[in-house]
């Protein structure tokens, strides 16, 4: 599985589809496309993620211009392990050409099936399952204007889900998207399958379980400023893993997905 993105920036808006796997193996390949048609330019003929990497994770902040791709699996000469690499591409120049920038690895080691999102200079990766299981950990990587600057937050202020959760989808508010947001961006992390730990609020458990697999209605958001939890109140009207999050202006939606049901 590969993961594919688009990149804002008018009028050189892009779309990237990165890693993946077919009949050979797992794949670092990188391909763009302007509009219609594929970029077959030399520069972009260059780009590759630094590994050969299944089932990775994007994310576009489009205050930036940038898109993530992160973790998921990476083949290393016979073996497979969860990567804890993160790949930047952000448009630059008057053409709009992708340039490809290193990012420092993510703290917590490898991780996949987590939530990307990114808003305003900052990436945020939750969930999802590590080394040691399933994580309720909020990882933030700073990046602003200069990209080659990059940083990922002390883990002393590191932000986490409600609960354990992988197989979760994330999304994003900017400011410049959504005036109702003026102070600060807000990013969500959505549903998800976790241990269902009985988890409950004033409507009862978030969790819908058949046997030992259970699904999240819990939807989590956190100021990207200040990394602080914000109470909502929302949650999915079902149960659900493996969905997908997006954000238009100052509406954020969580669509399709795996119910117990199928």
């Amino acid at each position: 599985m590969l993961h594919q993105l688009t990149l804002p920036p008018r009028p050189h808006t892009q779309l990237i589809f990165a890693g993946g796997h077919d009949s050979s193996g797992y794949l670092d390949t990188v391909d763009v496309y302007r509009a219609t048609k594929r970029d077959t330019s030399d520069s972009a003929a260059a780009l590759a993620l630094t590994g050969k990497r299944a089932y990775p994770v994007g994310a576009a902040d489009s205050t930036t211009h940038t898109i993530f791709i992160t973790g998921g699996f990476e083949q290393q000469r016979f073996t497979y392990i969860k990567s804890d690499g993160v790949d930047m591409f952000r448009a630059a120049g008057e053409d709009g050409a992708v340039v490809q920038y290193s990012a420092p690895p993510m703290p917590l080691g490898g991780i996949c099936f987590h939530g990307a999102a990114a808003t305003e200079g900052t990436l945020w990766v939750g969930g999802g399952t590590g080394d040691y299981g399933m994580s309720n950990v909020v990882q933030v990587l700073d990046v602003g204007a200069d990209a080659d600057a990059a940083a990922w937050r002390s883990a002393d202020v590191t932000p986490r889900l409600s609960s354990n959760r992988t197989r979760l989808a994330a999304a994003s508010l900017s400011t410049d998207d959504c005036p109702a947001v003026s102070s600060s961006p807000v990013v969500c992390f959505a549903g998800g399958e976790g241990d269902g730990d009985n988890e409950e609020d004033d409507e009862g458990s978030r969790w819908a379980c058949s046997g030992s697999l259970c699904m999240s209605t819990a939807v989590d958001c956190f100021d990207a400023v200040t990394g602080e939890a914000v109470e909502t109140g929302l949650k999915l009207t079902e149960a659900r893993s493996r969905l997908v999050g997006v954000a238009v202006g100052c509406t954020i939606v969580f669509a399709g997905g795996k119910t117990l049901d199928g």
